[in-house]
């Protein structure tokens, strides 16, 4: 069990930037940062790097998607695809287009200033929070997906410390992976519970 319940410790704050008649259900905290395979989120080509790109318009496929292990041989010697070997260890990000739910989370979600971010799951939303202030705290909607979207949850842990890390589907088919906790398996039965749980 976690030490504290954050919907009992802050829920009043959260529900300031909630929509009128949300109702929050759980809550947690949320690392943007995790190591995996990105490879299978698709990128827009002006993300990315000149090499990248170069390979783009010589073989038109997009670069990094490979599932071979080896990706050919150099004057180091065998040149292995790091892709595969963190998708072995931490597990695929996810899959899709930039317009898909997930590339579009994907994107709403790294590269965020604070160091961390908190989730809340509502009645109505999959909700990312911003906390802008220590006491009394200050909350503000970072990213948001409607739970219409979210066809399943799951959690699906991987190897070194990742038995909180959760995995979800939408309803165009993408995915999308979110570590939650490196040991404590109850934040993700909570989040998994609340997204499965009608509303």
């Amino acid at each position: 069990m976690p030490l504290f319940n954050l919907v009992k410790v802050w829920g009043e704050f959260v529900a300031e930037v909630l929509e009128p008649g949300e109702r929050l259900i759980a809550m947690g905290y949320f690392n943007p940062d995790v190591y995996g395979d990105s490879s299978r989120l698709e990128r827009t080509s002006d993300e990315l790097d000149p090499h990248e790109l170069e390979q783009l318009h010589q073989t038109g496929g997009r670069p990094g998607q490979s599932g071979r292990w080896i990706k050919g041989f150099g004057w180091t010697g065998l040149q292995l695809n790091p892709n595969r070997t963190r998708r072995l260890i931490s597990g695929s990000l996810g899959s899709g287009s930039p317009e898909s739910v997930a590339g579009r989370l994907w994107r709403g979600t790294r590269d965020v200033e604070t160091a961390a971010l908190e989730w809340v799951v509502t009645d109505r939303r999959l909700v990312f929070l911003n906390r802008l202030s220590g006491q009394p705290p200050k909350f503000a909607v970072h990213y948001a997906v409607p739970r219409s979207v979210i066809g399943s949850v799951r959690r699906h842990s991987k190897l070194f410390f990742q038995w909180g890390r959760c995995e979800l589907t939408f309803t165009d088919g993408s995915t999308f992976a979110m570590m939650l906790a490196a040991l404590d398996v109850s934040a993700a039965n909570r989040f998994v519970r609340a997204l499965s749980d009608s509303a």
